[in-house]
């Protein structure tokens, strides 16, 4: 379920530039988690693991929040 402060991350994440591409080797479990949460979201999984490493890094203060939604 969306919230507010969802969305303005997710606007955030459609906004960003995709202008790098890299390819990454994981164990199928954590493929397979996010293939599941890509599904529960109706999104690709290009797009939960860009979503997911914004998070990692805004967590950990290495790539600034451009909206807060807080």
């Amino acid at each position: 379920m969306y919230t507010l402060a969802c969305q303005a991350k997710c606007i955030q994440c459609i906004l960003m530039k995709k202008e790098t591409i890299i390819t990454v080797r994981l164990p199928s479990e954590i493929k397979d988690v996010i293939q599941s949460l890509a599904d529960s979201d109706e999104r690709t999984v290009g797009w939960m693991v860009r979503k997911l490493l914004t998070e990692a890094l805004e967590a950990r203060d290495l790539l600034k929040a451009k909206l807060k939604g807080k």
